[in-house]
């Protein structure tokens, strides 16, 4: 047999008693009743279900609805592209992860990546000849969108800027 503190004169009282030998109130000892295992099958199916509930509308959020990315939630297709009247060149330039590559490369040359909406791009480019001329370029979905070109031997074109806001 438990004891347990009556909810009306607060002395102890058998978890079976139906009055209070004390106080004679009835029901001294509130029950504690389980959940029973459907009910908490049911609570987890509720959470469940609005969570993933919550995590639809997020989507509807990001996307502008379903299936329809929104400039925010979307990537940009960027390319870098180094061209000009040389053969050789220089690049430096900030990659898909953010860090800085560099690397020897034959002109014409193209990098191209996804990149989400506030990214640093940048492009530097320096002619490897003492001949010609050398253009840097970033483009955004196909879009020119920074520039740069220098003539002459051994000069650098440097293109850069934050994407799509």
């Amino acid at each position: 047999m438990a004891l347990a503190t009556c909810r009306e004169c607060g002395k102890e009282v058998s978890t079976e008693a139906k009055t209070c030998p004390h106080c004679g109130v009835t029901n001294p000892v509130p029950s504690t009743s389980k959940a029973s295992p459907v009910a908490l099958i049911g609570c987890a199916v509720l959470i469940v279900g609005v969570v993933g509930y919550c995590s639809y509308l997020g989507e509807e959020i990001r996307t502008n609805g379903p299936g329809v990315p929104s400039s925010a939630a979307r990537g940009y297709a960027i390319e870098y592209s180094v061209s000009g009247l040389t053969t050789e060149a220089s690049v430096t330039y900030e990659n898909e992860q953010g860090g800085t590559q560099q690397e020897k490369v034959v002109v014409p040359w193209h990098k191209s990546f996804t990149a989400s909406s506030g990214k640093f791009l940048y492009l530097s480019a320096q002619n490897g000849r003492d001949f010609g001329g050398i253009v840097a370029t970033i483009r955004v979905d196909g879009q020119d969108f920074k520039k740069s070109q220098s003539e002459g031997g051994y000069v650098i074109a440097t293109a850069s800027g934050t994407c799509c806001r």
